[in-house]
């Protein structure tokens, strides 16, 4: 468990929070460390929320809560899935089968040679 702050603390003089932004303390074995998140859902008026941190590092932490830990894992894997699936399921007529597919960072993202 760890304490937040979302409008009032300790650093309320020293910086502006965002309303969706919550500040929490926890201390592991002696140690105080801080974090900083989104509020996802969780009520202003709460002072204590649990937390996950890895016990070789404790100073990466986040929140227990489904969006904090699986939610941006799922979204890769679906858009992973999804850009997959486009290229793997297009008809032969579109694209013939000595086409290759590379990617760059700029506009488009997805080229295709036919070799």
């Amino acid at each position: 468990m760890a304490s937040s702050n979302i409008y009032w603390g300790p650093y309320k003089e020293l910086r502006v929070i965002e309303p969706g932004t919550i500040l929490y303390h926890y201390q592991v074995n002696g140690n105080n460390y801080s974090g900083e998140t989104t509020r996802n859902g969780i009520p202003i008026t709460e002072h204590s929320i649990e937390i996950r941190y890895l016990t070789f590092s404790p100073s990466i932490s986040r929140p227990d809560t489904y969006a904090s830990n699986w939610l941006g894992f799922q979204i890769a894997w679906l858009i992973f899935f999804v850009i997959t699936s486009m290229i793997f399921f297009i008809p032969n007529d579109t694209m013939p089968r000595n086409s290759y597919f590379y990617f760059t960072r700029r506009k488009p993202w997805i080229n295709m040679i036919i070799k």
